[in-house]
Protein backbone atom coordinates (compact mmCIF):
# COMPACT_ATOMS: atom_id res chain seq x y z
CA UNK A 1 0.00 0.00 0.00
CA UNK A 2 1.70 3.49 -1.33
CA UNK A 3 2.14 5.88 1.77
CA UNK A 4 -0.60 8.36 0.09
CA UNK A 5 -3.30 5.26 0.59
CA UNK A 6 -2.14 4.85 3.77
CA UNK A 7 -2.20 8.56 4.70
CA UNK A 8 -5.86 8.81 2.99
CA UNK A 9 -7.32 5.40 4.46
CA UNK A 10 -5.99 6.96 8.07
CA UNK A 11 -7.25 10.26 8.09
CA UNK A 12 -10.72 8.92 6.51
CA UNK A 13 -11.14 6.16 8.96
CA UNK A 14 -10.29 8.59 11.95
CA UNK A 15 -12.73 11.04 10.87
CA UNK A 16 -15.74 8.46 10.71
CA UNK A 17 -14.36 6.60 13.87
CA UNK A 18 -14.49 9.91 15.86
CA UNK A 19 -17.83 11.32 14.50
CA UNK A 20 -19.23 7.93 15.53
CA UNK A 21 -17.98 8.06 18.58
CA UNK A 22 -19.65 11.44 19.11
CA UNK A 23 -23.03 10.47 17.53
CA UNK A 24 -24.25 11.38 21.63
CA UNK A 25 -22.99 14.49 21.54
CA UNK A 26 -25.10 15.19 18.95
CA UNK A 27 -28.52 13.38 20.29
CA UNK A 28 -27.92 15.77 23.26
CA UNK A 29 -28.23 18.70 21.46
CA UNK A 30 -31.45 17.38 21.15
CA UNK A 31 -32.81 16.43 24.42
CA UNK A 32 -32.25 12.56 23.49
CA UNK A 33 -30.00 11.73 26.27
CA UNK A 34 -28.56 13.41 28.92
CA UNK A 35 -25.16 15.77 28.98
CA UNK A 36 -23.84 13.01 31.53
CA UNK A 37 -23.94 10.25 29.02
CA UNK A 38 -22.70 12.15 26.27
CA UNK A 39 -19.38 13.77 28.28
CA UNK A 40 -17.94 9.88 28.27
CA UNK A 41 -18.34 9.71 24.68
CA UNK A 42 -16.47 12.75 24.05
CA UNK A 43 -13.28 11.79 25.49
CA UNK A 44 -13.90 8.24 24.03
CA UNK A 45 -13.44 10.29 20.70
CA UNK A 46 -10.19 11.44 21.43
CA UNK A 47 -9.09 7.58 21.10
CA UNK A 48 -10.14 7.41 16.99
CA UNK A 49 -6.88 8.46 15.31
CA UNK A 50 -5.22 5.35 17.87
CA UNK A 51 -7.98 3.08 16.27
CA UNK A 52 -7.25 4.12 13.16
CA UNK A 53 -3.63 4.05 13.10
CA UNK A 54 -3.57 0.74 14.34
CA UNK A 55 -6.08 -0.54 12.16
CA UNK A 56 -3.99 0.96 9.02
CA UNK A 57 -0.58 -0.69 10.67
CA UNK A 58 -2.33 -3.48 10.40
CA UNK A 59 -3.53 -3.87 7.72
CA UNK A 60 -0.01 -2.95 5.82
CA UNK A 61 2.81 -4.24 8.55
CA UNK A 62 0.77 -6.77 10.56
CA UNK A 63 1.26 -7.30 14.39
CA UNK A 64 4.79 -6.79 14.29
CA UNK A 65 3.98 -2.61 12.92
CA UNK A 66 2.28 -2.44 15.63
CA UNK A 67 4.36 -3.40 17.98
CA UNK A 68 6.55 -0.91 16.36
CA UNK A 69 4.35 1.58 16.89
CA UNK A 70 3.26 0.82 20.42
CA UNK A 71 7.39 0.77 21.39
CA UNK A 72 7.53 4.31 20.07
CA UNK A 73 5.50 5.83 23.16
CA UNK A 74 7.37 3.27 26.13
CA UNK A 75 11.28 4.29 24.94
CA UNK A 76 11.82 6.37 27.50
CA UNK A 77 15.70 6.83 27.09
CA UNK A 78 15.07 10.29 25.63
CA UNK A 79 17.49 13.38 26.85
CA UNK A 80 15.94 14.95 29.52
CA UNK A 81 15.88 18.42 28.25
CA UNK A 82 13.09 16.85 25.52
CA UNK A 83 10.71 16.01 28.39
CA UNK A 84 11.39 19.67 30.02
CA UNK A 85 10.64 21.17 27.11
CA UNK A 86 7.82 18.91 26.18
CA UNK A 87 6.53 20.26 29.64
CA UNK A 88 7.02 23.87 29.66
CA UNK A 89 6.63 24.85 26.02
CA UNK A 90 2.74 25.09 26.56
CA UNK A 91 3.04 26.76 30.51
CA UNK A 92 5.41 29.57 28.74
CA UNK A 93 2.64 30.52 26.05
CA UNK A 94 0.12 30.30 28.14
CA UNK A 95 1.83 32.55 30.53
CA UNK A 96 2.89 34.48 27.97
CA UNK A 97 -0.91 35.39 26.44
CA UNK A 98 -1.93 35.73 30.20
CA UNK A 99 0.85 38.70 31.04
CA UNK A 100 -0.47 40.26 27.95
CA UNK A 101 -3.58 39.47 28.19
CA UNK A 102 -3.74 41.21 31.75
CA UNK A 103 -1.88 44.48 30.55
CA UNK A 104 -4.52 44.82 27.94
CA UNK A 105 -8.21 43.94 29.97
CA UNK A 106 -6.42 44.52 33.37
CA UNK A 107 -8.68 44.28 36.49
CA UNK A 108 -11.41 42.42 34.59
CA UNK A 109 -9.58 39.14 33.94
CA UNK A 110 -9.45 36.18 36.50
CA UNK A 111 -6.70 34.25 36.81
CA UNK A 112 -7.52 30.47 37.99
CA UNK A 113 -3.96 29.47 39.08
CA UNK A 114 -3.95 25.62 40.27
CA UNK A 115 -1.62 25.00 42.78
CA UNK A 116 0.97 22.21 41.20
CA UNK A 117 -0.61 19.16 43.03
CA UNK A 118 -3.68 19.99 40.82
CA UNK A 119 -1.57 20.68 38.11
CA UNK A 120 -0.07 16.98 37.97
CA UNK A 121 -3.06 15.10 38.76
CA UNK A 122 -4.72 17.30 36.10
CA UNK A 123 -1.66 16.81 33.44
CA UNK A 124 -1.42 12.91 34.03
CA UNK A 125 -5.50 12.30 33.41
CA UNK A 126 -4.79 14.68 30.34
CA UNK A 127 -1.74 12.41 29.56
CA UNK A 128 -3.99 9.47 29.15
CA UNK A 129 -6.53 10.52 27.26
CA UNK A 130 -3.93 12.91 24.29
CA UNK A 131 -2.22 9.22 24.20
CA UNK A 132 -5.17 8.27 22.00
CA UNK A 133 -4.57 11.10 19.54
CA UNK A 134 -1.07 11.25 19.33
CA UNK A 135 -0.87 7.83 18.31
CA UNK A 136 -2.55 8.56 15.40
CA UNK A 137 -1.28 12.23 14.73
CA UNK A 138 2.65 11.68 15.26
CA UNK A 139 3.14 8.16 15.62
CA UNK A 140 1.13 7.04 12.36
CA UNK A 141 0.94 10.48 10.13
CA UNK A 142 3.60 12.56 10.88
CA UNK A 143 6.74 10.03 9.81
CA UNK A 144 4.98 9.41 6.56
CA UNK A 145 4.36 12.72 5.80
CA UNK A 146 8.00 13.26 6.74
CA UNK A 147 8.77 10.92 4.07
CA UNK A 148 7.22 12.31 1.43
CA UNK A 149 7.53 16.11 2.19
CA UNK A 150 9.91 18.68 4.67
CA UNK A 151 9.14 19.14 8.28
CA UNK A 152 7.32 22.30 7.97
CA UNK A 153 5.05 21.12 4.69
CA UNK A 154 4.39 18.30 6.86
CA UNK A 155 3.31 20.29 9.86
CA UNK A 156 1.13 22.60 7.63
CA UNK A 157 -0.57 19.50 6.15
CA UNK A 158 -1.05 17.58 9.21
CA UNK A 159 -2.47 21.03 11.53
CA UNK A 160 -4.94 21.49 9.12
CA UNK A 161 -6.28 17.78 9.10
CA UNK A 162 -5.92 17.29 12.53
CA UNK A 163 -7.73 20.57 13.41
CA UNK A 164 -10.80 19.53 10.65
CA UNK A 165 -11.22 16.34 13.36
CA UNK A 166 -12.52 19.09 15.66
CA UNK A 167 -15.09 20.80 13.56
CA UNK A 168 -18.24 19.25 14.87
CA UNK A 169 -17.41 20.12 18.72
CA UNK A 170 -17.91 23.38 17.24
CA UNK A 171 -21.63 22.57 16.68
CA UNK A 172 -22.44 20.43 19.30
CA UNK A 173 -20.53 22.83 21.98
CA UNK A 174 -21.58 26.33 21.34
CA UNK A 175 -19.55 27.04 24.44
CA UNK A 176 -16.56 26.82 22.27
CA UNK A 177 -17.49 29.60 20.33
CA UNK A 178 -17.32 31.65 23.48
CA UNK A 179 -19.89 33.93 21.35
CA UNK A 180 -17.78 34.91 18.60
CA UNK A 181 -18.93 34.14 15.11
CA UNK A 182 -18.15 30.72 14.60
CA UNK A 183 -16.32 30.97 10.90
CA UNK A 184 -13.74 33.33 13.40
CA UNK A 185 -13.33 30.54 16.15
CA UNK A 186 -12.95 27.68 13.20
CA UNK A 187 -9.92 30.05 11.33
CA UNK A 188 -8.25 30.99 14.96
CA UNK A 189 -8.26 27.22 15.75
CA UNK A 190 -6.62 26.16 12.30
CA UNK A 191 -4.02 28.95 13.11
CA UNK A 192 -3.27 27.51 16.23
CA UNK A 193 -3.42 23.53 15.65
CA UNK A 194 -1.05 24.56 12.77
CA UNK A 195 1.18 26.65 14.79
CA UNK A 196 1.28 24.22 17.53
CA UNK A 197 2.09 21.37 15.50
CA UNK A 198 4.98 22.70 14.03
CA UNK A 199 6.28 22.90 17.71
CA UNK A 200 5.57 19.85 18.27
CA UNK A 201 7.31 18.42 15.42
CA UNK A 202 10.12 20.45 16.47
CA UNK A 203 9.65 17.62 19.83
CA UNK A 204 9.11 14.61 17.78
CA UNK A 205 12.23 14.88 15.68
CA UNK A 206 14.34 16.17 18.08
CA UNK A 207 13.33 13.05 20.50
CA UNK A 208 14.35 10.80 17.63
CA UNK A 209 10.49 9.68 16.69
CA UNK A 210 9.13 9.39 20.54
CA UNK A 211 5.15 9.84 20.91
CA UNK A 212 5.54 9.97 24.70
CA UNK A 213 6.61 13.55 23.97
CA UNK A 214 4.11 14.96 21.90
CA UNK A 215 2.02 13.90 24.54
CA UNK A 216 3.60 15.62 27.37
CA UNK A 217 3.28 18.70 25.50
CA UNK A 218 -0.54 18.34 24.62
CA UNK A 219 -1.53 17.18 27.84
CA UNK A 220 0.46 20.02 29.40
CA UNK A 221 -1.31 22.45 26.64
CA UNK A 222 -4.69 21.04 27.81
CA UNK A 223 -3.92 21.75 31.42
CA UNK A 224 -2.18 24.98 30.86
CA UNK A 225 -5.34 26.74 29.37
CA UNK A 226 -7.44 26.19 32.75
CA UNK A 227 -5.48 28.95 33.99
CA UNK A 228 -7.18 31.14 32.38
CA UNK A 229 -11.12 31.92 32.64
CA UNK A 230 -12.74 35.02 31.55
CA UNK A 231 -16.06 36.46 33.34
CA UNK A 232 -16.87 38.50 30.31
CA UNK A 233 -16.78 36.60 26.70
CA UNK A 234 -15.44 40.13 25.40
CA UNK A 235 -11.65 39.08 26.24
CA UNK A 236 -11.84 35.80 24.64
CA UNK A 237 -11.51 36.53 20.98
CA UNK A 238 -8.75 39.06 22.55
CA UNK A 239 -7.22 35.77 24.65
CA UNK A 240 -7.51 34.18 20.87
CA UNK A 241 -5.45 36.22 19.11
CA UNK A 242 -2.91 36.27 21.38
CA UNK A 243 -2.68 32.48 21.24
CA UNK A 244 -2.11 32.59 17.49
CA UNK A 245 0.31 35.29 17.95
CA UNK A 246 2.23 33.92 20.79
CA UNK A 247 2.29 30.24 19.43
CA UNK A 248 3.15 31.80 15.70
CA UNK A 249 6.16 33.31 17.55
CA UNK A 250 6.93 30.28 18.69
CA UNK A 251 6.96 28.27 15.84
CA UNK A 252 8.79 31.29 13.97
CA UNK A 253 11.94 30.79 16.52
CA UNK A 254 11.83 27.15 15.86
CA UNK A 255 11.72 26.94 12.17
CA UNK A 256 14.20 30.38 11.62
CA UNK A 257 17.08 28.07 14.00
CA UNK A 258 16.51 24.78 13.04
CA UNK A 259 15.57 25.42 9.64
CA UNK A 260 12.16 24.17 7.80
CA UNK A 261 13.61 21.22 6.40
CA UNK A 262 13.92 19.63 9.41
CA UNK A 263 12.98 21.81 12.50
CA UNK A 264 15.38 19.97 14.21
CA UNK A 265 18.60 19.25 14.19
CA UNK A 266 18.51 15.68 14.04
CA UNK A 267 16.68 14.67 10.59
CA UNK A 268 13.16 14.35 10.36
CA UNK A 269 11.85 11.02 11.61
CA UNK A 270 10.28 8.57 8.83
CA UNK A 271 10.78 5.66 11.04
CA UNK A 272 7.63 3.79 10.87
Amino acid sequence: MTINRQLRDYFILAYLICCMLWIPLFLNVLNIISSESSTTFLILGAFGPMISAFIITFKVSGLSGCLKLIKKLFDIKINFKWYLLAFFIPIAIVLCVLVFLNIAANPDIEMNFLNPLEFLLAFFVSLLIVTGEEFGWRGFALPRLQKKYNALTSSFILGVLWSIIHFPLFFVQPERAAGVHILIVVLGFVLLIVFFTIIITFLYNGSKGSILIPCIFHASLGVSNHLYKSPNHDYDILAMYLFIIVTFLFSLLITLKFGYKNLSHEKRSIDY
